[in-house]
């Protein structure tokens, strides 16, 4: 470390020690009577609160904090026993910590405006809020601790972001560790009004919804209610998202078509339940769970995790998945729909013996791939397919971009497999296909993982245009010695 380094640190520490020895707790007791935060004889030791001290008002007053602008900087206050701190100017957080217990609270006076800049804000359940502004700036958290039935809703008027801050600095908690109340939904913050036109999909770009000690409800999530122009908590046991076909149709945009009337968010586990048949779906979850006897038809592009049992397919024209789509089809679980081409992307596909997929539709790799087939006892029913594509090259160079048959991998589970029944599985079986070369072993291979008994190897059959899984079989019978 270099003099002027050494220096710098130097100096810093000082302050820090200084500041930190300089720090005092400051307990409210309104001895002057005015009520005022900024009369020093109005605080233990006859001094208002200083940077860094920790603030206790915990005696059932209201105190009104008209101090000309900001808080001293990163004071941590505490706010019990029925008090509440009355914003009579401006007030600005400057980096406070702030814990308001149950019965106690925040408000404005005659619509003074808090700007919540750098605040830490815990709201115990039963606590207060009745301030005019709710302005996000700079980063902020919040923290919401819940009662054993729920969680008394917090009513500040406006809700805004200033300061060139986003929802993306914020971070709301939710702590369910005494919460018993069952499933449903939770209003935690009600707010009079929108000032940045705030919805959902935009609310879950936060920089973090995070709901802890939630073991019993582990479906559990918080989302904005653009309707109430609220947060709300979604308290699940099953996925917070869950088709109930409530709505006059069977769109997935409809909300009265899923639990709580809301419709599924970016990152929401959703589900969809047996009968179920869905239509304009969206790729905007963490995992889709279709079970047997639903469909959902898609009518976007995207990226998703898909676990199938049912059907799902796309509306029409080609469905460009995205190199996040993970899709499981289950032994029940089908590709159908109408779609023409299926653009993989990047995807990973898996399936189960039993899936299925429609004739009709051609099937393009791209980019990097990777396919499972597990197998069961008697092998794997071949999915019957459209074409065999090989997105914008040949398919037939090593190297070429974006897709070789280098760039894709196989891995094939026969652990469950009977090898009595035979040697040769046809895995996938294409009508046609527009690819060129084969599986060179020394230079264009796929990758191929096949696990259980003594593995196997993949086979090409450019003639039937089938991908073929011939499985080592082992020997049977009496074996002659000649010597």
């Amino acid at each position: 470390m270099n003099k002027r380094a050494l220096y710098s640190f130097i100096v810093a520490a000082v302050v820090a020690i200084a500041t930190a020895a300089q720090a005092a707790t400051r307990t409210w007791d309104n001895d002057s009577g005015d009520g005022k935060w900024q009369t020093d004889a109005n605080w233990s030791g006859d001094t208002k609160p200083a940077t860094s001290d920790t603030v206790i008002v915990n005696n059932g007053d209201t105190v009104d904090v008209n101090i000309g602008d900001s808080f001293p900087y990163s004071l941590n206050i505490t706010v019990a026993g029925n008090s509440t701190l009355a914003a009579s100017s401006v007030l600005r957080l400057n980096n406070a910590t702030i814990m308001v217990e149950s019965g106690s609270g925040l408000t404005s006076i005659s619509g003074a405006f808090w700007d919540l800049a750098n605040g830490d804000l815990t709201f115990e359940d039963g606590a207060i809020c009745t301030i005019d502004d709710w302005e996000q700036k700079g980063v902020n958290t919040f923290t919401f601790e819940m009662g054993a039935s729920g969680f008394t809703t917090l009513a500040p008027n406006n809700f805004k972001i200033g300061g060139g801050a986003t929802i993306a600095d914020a971070t709301y908690t939710v702590d369910m560790k005494d919460y018993t109340g069952g499933a449903g939904t939770i209003t935690l913050v009600d707010f009079g009004a929108d000032a940045v036109g705030m919805n959902n999909a935009t609310f879950q770009g936060a920089g973090g919804l995070i709901v802890t000690n939630n073991e019993a409800y582990p479906y559990s999530s918080v989302m904005w209610n653009d309707a109430m122009e609220a947060i709300q908590l979604f308290v699940g046991i099953d996925p917070p998202f869950k088709w109930d076909g409530g709505g006059s149709d069977d769109s997935w945009t409809t909300a009265e078509n899923w639990t709580y009337d809301v419709m599924p968010n970016a990152g929401s586990d959703v589900l969809v339940s047996s009968g179920a048949s869905v239509t304009n779906g969206q790729n905007q979850y963490t995992t889709l769970t279709v079970e047997s006897g639903a469909s959902v038809l898609f009518g976007v592009d995207g990226a998703a995790t898909i676990i199938s049992s049912g059907m799902i397919g796309r509306t029409g024209g080609a469905w460009r998945l995205g190199e996040a789509s993970n899709i499981t089809l289950t032994e029940t679980g089908s590709f159908g729909g109408g779609f023409t081409h299926l653009d993989l992307r990047g995807a990973d596909l898996n399936f189960y013996d039993g899936a299925s997929c429609a004739s009709r539709f051609n099937f393009e790799h791209r980019f990097e791939n990777t396919f499972g087939f597990t197998l069961s006892e008697t092998g794997f029913t071949a999915l019957v397919m459209g074409g065999l594509m090989g997105g914008d090259s040949d398919f037939s160079t090593p190297g070429s971009q974006p897709c070789t048959w280098a760039d894709v991998t196989y891995n094939i589970d026969i652990s469950d497999y009977d090898r009595s029944n035979g040697k040769s599985i046809v895995l996938m079986d294409f009508n046609n296909s527009w690819l060129g070369g084969t599986f060179d072993p020394s230079a264009n291979s796929p990758t191929v993982n096949v696990t259980g008994h003594d593995g196997g190897t993949l086979v090409w059959d450019a003639v039937n245009k089938d991908l073929i899984l011939e499985v080592v079989v082992p020997i049977t019978g009496t074996v002659i010695l000649v010597y």
